[in-house]
């Protein structure tokens, strides 16, 4: 796993640390599950823009042939 460095203001600082400690977790952890939900949802589970950009793109192509079985 990789580390990485992030800078944060205070007042974000302080809040992420309260809703940590009130979640259980480390501060660590709880970065971590936040950061890591987000990342995964727009790395992996949607579209990236490029493919995004496509839909549409090609108004006579046909969505599924009917000759195909």
């Amino acid at each position: 796993m990789k580390c990485v460095t992030l800078e944060i203001d205070d007042e974000t600082d302080r809040l992420a640390r309260a809703a940590a400690e009130a979640a259980g977790v480390s501060y660590a952890r709880w970065l971590h599950e936040r950061l890591f939900g987000v990342l995964q949802k727009q790395l992996v589970e949607e579209w990236p823009p490029h493919v995004r950009r496509l839909i549409g793109s090609a108004p006579d192509l046909p969505l599924r042939d009917p000759s195909f079985q």
